[in-house]
């Protein structure tokens, strides 16, 4: 295929996607009307990391978001010190820097999922397969709406074309999974995502799941687990509070386990799974794809030597991973689910 059209054709859905989000953001309205929550939230403890302050919001704990707005705060006044008159500046129109911080993240996201169909075709030489893989954000409006705000969904969806592009590299390519270089990149996304949001831990389970060898899988661990650390840095100095936030949220039930224990029935439990699924038929479906091409995968057979047969058993490996992690992440978020939380399975839409 020409370069040039081979371009043309992988650029048209990031592009896409950049402008449709534009557009629901000005059919939402400022964020003030719509979408205070986190965005606002957001904007203040990133000036409070600009200022090496500590950070006041750690809920999801969100930190990647906070020194991410710092270093773009700082690009746009780099000739000038944080003080009481720039602080007055951003304040007098937070909506104006709102903008600047989310059309970033959008634009970054636009830009991996390029380098995503691009990797496809050189790996595949199927632009079909391309181009499909770069539709994933477009499965749901859940997406959309983390996607127009300056929140963590957006570094979810960041973290999700991550994945994606790590499981294209280890269909394709030989003994990948027992490579160092591998797991410590598994390991930087996976840590990077959960230290986003919490919500992206199930996906832990893919990399689990097709990395060999527990030396490897240690790696992935502790180099995901670093990446953790070093991004959490902001709220170290509050660190009781946060974790004290976290095992509420593992123990209680309700939005950010506000209600006790005791209060998770069975029959609400499911019925909130059946919301989940029902509230996005495309993921229910998808869902349903997956494991019935995991099931008819195995009616295959082809001869141990066939090259053919490696790639099969690789596809099987992450149907079988994925599912495991939507499936995860689904049983987690229906614990403390709300029907306006749908957006917490952010990750398993994108997958």
């Amino acid at each position: 295929m020409n370069k040039f059209l081979l371009l043309l054709l992988l650029i048209i859905i990031p592009c896409l996607l950049l402008f449709t989000g534009i557009l629901i953001k000005e059919a939402g309205g400022p964020y003030y009307l719509n979408y205070y929550d986190p965005g606002y939230v957001y904007l203040v403890n990133s000036i409070n990391v600009l200022q090496l302050s500590t950070v006041g919001h750690f809920d999801h704990p969100g930190t990647s978001v906070q020194i991410f707005g710092a270093v773009i705060l700082k690009f746009l006044f780099i000739t000038r010190t944080i003080d009481h008159d720039t602080l007055k500046e951003i304040f007098s129109d937070p909506e104006y820097f709102l903008t600047i911080l989310n059309t970033s993240m959008v634009v970054i996201n636009c830009i991996a999922l390029f380098l995503l169909g691009l990797l496809t075709f050189k790996l595949t030489k199927n632009i079909y397969l391309s181009l499909l893989l770069q539709l994933s954000p477009f499965v749901s409006f859940e997406i959309f709406y983390g996607l127009v705000i300056f929140s963590p969904e957006n570094f979810l969806i960041l973290s999700c074309i991550g994945v994606m592009v790590l499981l294209i590299f280890y269909i394709y390519n030989e003994k990948v999974e027992k490579n160092l270089t591998f797991a410590l990149v598994f390991g930087f996304i996976c840590g990077f995502g959960v230290v986003s949001k919490m919500n992206f831990l199930p996906i832990f389970l893919i990399p689990l799941i097709i990395i060999r060898g527990w030396k490897y899988k240690l790696i992935f661990l502790v180099s995901s687990l670093v990446v953790f650390l070093v991004i959490l840095l902001p709220v170290l100095p509050d660190y009781t509070s946060f974790f004290t936030w976290v095992k509420n949220l593992v123990i209680n039930t309700g939005i950010h386990g506000k209600s006790g224990g005791s209060d998770l029935k069975v029959i609400s439990y499911f019925n909130n799974i059946v919301t989940i699924f029902s509230k996005d038929l495309i993921m229910f479906i998808i869902y349903l794809i997956m494991v019935i091409s995991l099931f008819l995968s195995y009616r295959i057979k082809n001869k141990e030597e066939d090259e053919f047969s490696a790639i099969i058993k690789k596809n099987r490996l992450v149907l079988f991973s994925i599912i495991a992690a939507v499936s995860f992440q689904v049983l987690i978020v229906a614990k403390n689910y709300l029907i306006y939380v749908q957006y917490y399975v952010i990750p398993s839409l994108m997958l």
